[in-house]
């Protein structure tokens, strides 16, 4: 089943869930399709419970391949996530002020500088951010094709993502590289994000707290904030790529400044 979705599931996000698939059900006696149960899917979720929404994305992911395994024959055994309940999850509240945006910041490498400066000037997910390519890039316009929804967005190859563009020069591959050379993958962003901010917080204990909330993917939702309060709510989903302004509220952690009635 694992292999099987490592070769055939679309998508990054996928792929990195297939990860802990193997980790969990694999290992030196992997278990047989037939002989997963809901248990195992409840324990899953249990070990998975640090990061409840990626836990509750990933059993959504092994239910559908699951379905699929019925449909081919594989197996006739019913679902095992059927009914199984998820983690509730709480809607995220985290707004990134200024001052811990540039205490990460100056703690960071000038690879991780580029990736938080063009996740906060386009507002795009870290998936899309890393799957950035010299082919995206026509005629002074990058090109982004939004992995989660499909959303085809334009942005204007000028001002700080020209200069982040322009010294980079990925002239036939991805913007943003691993060690080793190959395509930085969205797994890998959290970790290096993860390990950078432990750094900082021990240098600012004052900030550790609020450091540690602190998550790469609240970029996007600093930039739907702080377009908001600049323009307005059709602005900010316009930049994120949102269909409806109501789904982009949802982004907004910060009200606008209202001057009290004289």
């Amino acid at each position: 089943l694992c292999m099987f979705m490592f070769q055939y599931s679309p998508g990054n996000t996928v792929n990195n869930a297939t990860g802990f698939y193997i980790k969990f059900f694999g290992g030196e006696n992997p278990a047989p399709l037939d002989e997963i149960e809901p248990a195992h899917v409840r324990r899953y979720l249990d070990w998975r419970k640090d990061t409840p929404g990626g836990a509750n994305n990933e059993i959504g992911y092994l239910s559908a391949i699951f379905n699929y395994a019925r449909e081919q024959g594989w197996t006739s055994k019913e679902n095992p996530c059927r009914n199984v309940k998820k983690h509730n999850k709480k809607r995220r509240e985290v707004y990134i002020e200024d001052y811990l945006y540039q205490a990460v910041y100056q703690a960071a490498s000038q690879q991780m500088r580029d990736l938080m400066d063009i996740a906060y000037i386009t507002g795009q997910r870290p998936v899309d951010i890393v799957g950035i390519h010299s082919s995206h890039i026509h005629e002074g316009i990058l090109h982004i094709s939004q992995q989660k929804t499909g959303a085809k967005l334009r942005f204007e190859i000028s001002g700080q993502l020209k200069e982040i563009i322009d010294r980079i020069r990925p002239d036939n591959g991805y913007l943003f590289l691993n060690s080793h050379g190959k395509p930085l993958a969205r797994a890998a962003l959290s970790r290096k994000f993860l390990e950078l901010r432990k750094t900082v917080m021990q240098q600012r204990p004052e900030l550790a707290e609020e450091l540690s909330a602190f998550q790469f993917r609240d970029l996007r939702a600093k930039a739907a904030t702080d377009i908001y309060l600049a323009a307005d709510t059709r602005s900010a989903s316009d930049q994120l790529g949102h269909t409806s302004e109501q789904m982009t509220k949802i982004y907004i952690r910060r009200g606008k400044i209202l001057k009290p009635l004289k």
